[in-house]
């Protein structure tokens, strides 16, 4: 899978699928053919972290 790291201030959802939305692109996926695993927040570096892997 591929670790993301995005830097947010609070759980911002939209924020989320715009970013794995915009992963997909990159890794020419079509969108549903990847799941997120293990999201949870950093409070130290402010910074959302998930897990992406291909279904």
């Amino acid at each position: 899978g591929t670790i993301i790291r995005h830097t947010t201030s609070s759980y911002d959802i939209d924020a989320i699928i715009a970013a794995v939305k915009k992963d997909m692109v990159k890794s020419n996926c079509s969108e549903g053919c990847l799941r997120i695993e293990n999201l949870y927040y950093d409070p130290e570096t402010k910074e959302l972290v998930w897990n992406i892997e291909e279904k």
